[in-house]
């Protein structure tokens, strides 16, 4: 054993379905039915199969419209909710609507090279481009666009 203490960890699960009878193709089919699965990648691209999946939490890549739609909720653009996959919602809404000119002037390739910068305890700085293209999504998600999407208010 090592001399650093080990600790148990105790999660607790509500098992929702036992599918352990279905065919893997049919497992598959209904995980995305029930909206249980998103099988999209960090650049909105899909749906993939599920073996691309990462196999682990620390197997996702970082995609900056997750942490716009993050930002975005903070600051009460739409609200907290329980959907599944919400952000990952969000964010496939914003990367579609985001002024793509903003990267072309800047030279860059990803509006995240200029808007805003991870340091390296997590904290996030926003640009002042960066500030208004959280200007510019908190009016998308409070417009007519959003309104199917999980946590929507509108106007506020």
């Amino acid at each position: 054993m090592h001399s650093e203490l080990k600790k148990d960890i105790c999660v607790y699960v509500e098992v929702l379905q036992n599918w352990s009878s279905l065919t893997r193709v049919h497992f598959w089919k209904a995980m995305f039915k029930m909206n249980w699965v998103y099988l999209f990648d960090n650049a909105g691209g899909g749906p993939q199969q599920p073996e691309q999946l990462p196999k682990h939490i620390k197997d996702l890549t970082w995609d900056p419209y997750r942490s716009l739609a993050l930002i975005v909720r903070d600051r009460h653009g739409y609200l907290k909710n329980d959907a599944p996959f919400s952000e990952f919602k969000w964010a496939n809404f914003f990367r579609t609507r985001i002024m793509p000119e903003n990267d072309l002037l800047a030279g860059k390739r990803t509006f995240d090279e200029f808007a805003f910068k991870v340091e390296k305890d997590g904290n996030l700085i926003l640009s002042d481009d960066g500030k208004e293209i959280i200007d510019e999504c908190m009016f998308l998600a409070a417009s007519a666009e959003a309104r199917g999407l999980p946590g929507y208010r509108g106007r506020y």
